[in-house]
């Protein structure tokens, strides 16, 4: 075999060593990378998930990692990861029981937002917030002592640094939390001055941060009939009908056609009838 020959075949082996395996894909998605661990570890592996964690997001990360609760563990915990070279079982993580005590466990059946879905509420409510961002931080945990998972999205800028928190509820897609941080720089000065934290569960006011619009919705296209031509002036005619104008212009309600011409009638009081009214046709001459 010739020198060249052996250096080809070299080289060869030494690229195909260094490929990812043909399954792993790159910025995977949470579930994408759930599905990996079920599909070789066995498909109730993360019935008790303790949280799901990844770093550096652009906007998916290229590794994720779980821990999930074990029973036959030395510190009552799993460790599983997922990256390129597909799912990876790495046993008893070093934290766990008793010096680091799981908030909550979660079921990944009842997780309904991927992380897909949770960078784009994320994202909406940075822009509404006018906050700049290069990479997100995921980590999925449950809420304190209950099974209900709840996203927790660090955004991070050029720098490194943090600047904003959204939490988001796995199973509704509802903000539970926004947490914005803006950097202030003093004229003249390269060093940045003092950050102004904005909190959406401050209960001072002030830290409060703008509430973003709610989400659009269908205008009532249901319009009012419109009235119908000549109301109004038949209205205007039927009043002209029952009233008689006067010298001065005001309204006088007509009396009824039947008592038009009758003389007025006395009321009797206290039952007395009143005395008879006083001909007025003079007597005639007696011759």
């Amino acid at each position: 075999m010739s020198k060249p020959f052996f250096t080809i075949l070299s080289l060869g082996a030494a690229f195909a060593l260094a490929l990812p395996a043909p399954h792993a894909t790159a910025q995977a998605g949470s579930h994408t990378a759930a599905q990996g661990v079920l599909q070789r570890f066995g498909p109730d592996m993360l019935d008790h998930v303790v949280r799901a964690d990844a770093s550096g997001g652009a906007p998916q990360p290229d590794v994720w990692e779980f821990r999930t609760l074990d029973p036959l563990s030395p510190t009552g915990l799993r460790r599983f990861t997922h990256g390129r070279r597909g799912a990876t079982d790495h046993g008893a993580p070093i934290d766990g029981y008793p010096d680091s005590l799981p908030g909550g466990f979660f079921s990944w059946a009842s997780v309904r937002v991927d992380s897909h879905a949770a960078f784009q509420i994320a994202e909406a409510q940075a822009t509404h917030a006018r906050i700049s961002f290069n990479s997100l931080d995921y980590s999925l945990r449950a809420r304190e002592g209950t099974r209900i998972p709840v996203w927790h999205i660090s955004l991070r800028d050029s720098n490194n640094r943090i600047v904003g928190q959204v939490e988001i509820s796995a199973t509704e897609g509802e903000v539970l939390r926004r947490v914005w941080v803006r950097q202030a720089t003093p004229v003249g000065r390269r060093a940045p001055g003092i950050a102004r934290i904005e909190d959406s569960l401050s209960p001072i006011p002030s830290m409060a941060p703008p509430v973003p619009p709610p989400p659009m919705r269908e205008a009532d296209t249901t319009d009012e009939e419109p009235e119908a031509e000549g109301n109004g002036a038949e209205e205007r005619e039927r009043e002209r009908n029952s009233t008689e104008r006067g010298d001065n212009g005001s309204a006088i309600p007509l009396a009824p056609r039947e008592f038009a011409d009758d003389e007025p009638v006395a009321e009797e009081e206290d039952g007395v009838a009143p005395p008879p009214m006083p001909d007025p046709t003079p007597p005639a001459p007696i011759p």
